[in-house]
């Protein structure tokens, strides 16, 4: 019996952990928004795809150390997603939620 180990580079090990913590951390309820003229729209690809792009697309907030920023992603009045992103490799690392992030920084 062969068992192959396949060893992930630390950018994919990043990517990965950032994709788990978004759907472990956001549930699809945070991203629908209500309005007369559009009804209910679900905005959950749009912030995902706000994530993996959060240096053009978020604000900078305070609490990033060495090589790493925070970023905070908003569409419309959804709920805010900051990104914690290795400015070293150009990847999110993680997102935390806005209690997470105001406990350790705001």
């Amino acid at each position: 019996m062969k068992i192959e180990v396949v060893m992930k580079t630390h950018k994919e090990n990043c990517i990965v952990h950032a994709i788990k913590r978004f759907e472990q951390r956001f549930p699809k309820k945070d991203f629908i928004y209500k309005s007369k003229k559009m009804g209910e729209v679900d905005f959950k690809n749009e912030v995902a795809a706000a994530i993996v792009n959060a240096p053009k697309t978020g604000k900078s907030v305070k609490g990033g150390r060495g090589f790493r920023n925070i970023f905070k992603v908003k569409i419309m009045d959804t709920k805010p997603v900051f990104v914690v992103w290795d400015m070293e490799y150009s990847i999110p690392v993680t997102v935390l939620t806005g209690e997470m992030w105001s406990e350790t920084c705001g």
